[in-house]
């Protein structure tokens, strides 16, 4: 099963959106002015299970909303 997942971040004013195949689950202000990111990262964790397997397809870094198409 795939599974889209984008984080729009917006620095001005700081603010923070998670949709889940297309799906916003989270839609909230930050409590803290946005901070400078010397560096990136990100990952998927699951539990060790036999026979799952967890891939990454695609990462776009972009300006605006991408959508899972």
């Amino acid at each position: 099963m795939w599974t889209c997942v984008e984080l729009d971040y917006t620095l001005q004013p700081p603010h923070v959106e998670l949709y889940i195949d297309e799906t916003r689950v989270l839609d909230t202000a930050m409590a803290e002015p946005a901070p400078a990111f010397p560096e990136l990262g990100f990952g998927v964790a699951r539990a060790p299970q036999g026979g799952f397997h967890v891939f990454v397809d695609d990462v776009v870094i972009a300006d605006k909303h991408v959508g899972c198409h």
